[in-house]
């Protein structure tokens, strides 16, 4: 069996209204255990519809009340700005780029790295 990301934190992200999966959030701790990288995946046809904002939100608000990381990391893709929005919305501040490989598309792509302090 294969892990993607063995040591994720991951919550679903489920439509209220029709009960049907549209996404994962989750947290990756770094090595120290000082921070953590927030990531999100929503299905292409659920985009528009505020779920990463409202699910992020959710695990942000309840990492920092519960102490349990006092800085959050998180990227995206530079071809994916509407991602970024969230980021920004979520009060994350743009700390730089970088290359990172995207499993989805099996290439190295550019990504803007952000951060958020508690």
């Amino acid at each position: 069996m294969t892990h993607i990301v063995p040591r994720e934190l991951t919550w679903a992200i489920i439509a209220l209204q029709s009960h049907e999966l549209v996404g994962v959030v989750g947290l990756a701790a770094d090595a120290e255990g000082n921070s953590a990288e927030l990531g999100y995946y929503i299905a292409r046809s659920h985009w528009g519809h505020g779920f990463a904002t409202e699910a992020a939100q959710a695990i942000v608000r309840m990492t920092f009340e519960a102490k349990i990381y006092a800085k959050l990391t998180s990227r995206y893709y530079a071809d994916n700005p509407a991602s970024g929005r969230v980021l920004v919305k979520l009060g994350f501040k743009v700390v730089g780029n970088s290359q990172v490989l995207c499993r989805a598309e099996g290439k190295e792509k550019p990504t803007i790295d952000m951060e958020l302090v508690a």
